[in-house]
Parts: structure tokens; C-alpha cells; sequence
């Protein structure tokens, strides 16, 4: 066997014109920017929620998973996300934590705030009515 038709040989070969062609800089947020674009669930409640979630919120998946901004939006998505794996597939909060990759206490604060959620606040209104399409999604009262 030759060493340069080796599958490995010629993946760095192409990762070395990368890098030649567009700087290091830049192959490497590239290379991350594919990682964090395809999320692959260890488990299939995880996966359903989120993606669910994150079709009601309008924002990717990844950003849910991935992201550490402190948009309102995510966060009431990532809340989201953990009451729905919490309550309908009873699932333990370290254990949403670890799927989310989130710490533990903003699993359980971010789920907080939507146990919390009023509809005759004007600015939970719009969270009332996602919740509600989840519910009926889910098949939950919670």
C-alpha cells in the first residue's frame, strides 16, 4: 500500500492548501462553523424538543446548543427546551444540562421563568402562545 493514496494523508494535504489559501485564521473558524452547524443527539427526546423549540423561536438549533449569547430569545428557548424534557419526558435537570451543555443553574432558571410566564403581561404574551402550540405539540397541561 502506498502512504500518499492513505485517506488520512490526503486529508491533511487538503487541509494544508486550506490553510495555504485562506490562513489559518480563517480555515479554523470554518472548521468550526461545520461542527457547530451539525448537532447530532445522543437522544432522541433531546433532538425532538429542541428542534421543535427552535422552529417556534425561528432560531437554529445550534444557537440553542452552542450559543452563549444572552439573547432573550435563546434563553427562552434553552427554558423551553428544559421544561419540555423535564416535564413530559421526565428527564433529570443535570442530565438537561449535560445535553444542552448548559450549567445546571440556568437549566433550572431558564425553566424557571417559563413555569413563571403570565399571560396578562404584555411581554410573556408572545411566550404564552409558543407555549401553548408546544403544549398541544407535546399533548402536555403543564
Amino acid at each position: 500500500m502506498e502512504s500518499s493514496n492513505h485517506p488520512s494523508i490526503n486529508l491533511f494535504d487538503h487541509l494544508l492548501k486550506a490553510i495555504d489559501s485562506v490562513g489559518l485564521k480563517r480555515t479554523e473558524e470554518i472548521l468550526k462553523s461545520v461542527c457547530e452547524d451539525q448537532i447530532i443527539f445522543d437522544n432522541k427526546d433531546v433532538e425532538i424538543v429542541v428542534t421543535a423549540v427552535a422552529s417556534k423561536f425561528d432560531i437554529p438549533v445550534s444557537e440553542i446548543v452552542n450559543g452563549f449569547g444572552r439573547k432573550n430569545e435563546r434563553r427562552m428557548a434553552i427554558g423551553f427546551c428544559s421544561h419540555y424534557l423535564n416535564v413530559v419526558f421526565k428527564m433529570q435537570y443535570i442530565d438537561i444540562a449535560v445535553y444542552l451543555k448548559k450549567h445546571l443553574s440556568v437549566i433550572q432558571k431558564y425553566e424557571l421563568s417559563v413555569r413563571k410566564l403570565n399571560p396578562k403581561h404584555i411581554s410573556d404574551q408572545r411566550y404564552c402562545r409558543i407555549k401553548e402550540m408546544l403544549d398541544q405539540s407535546f399533548q402536555t397541561q403543564s
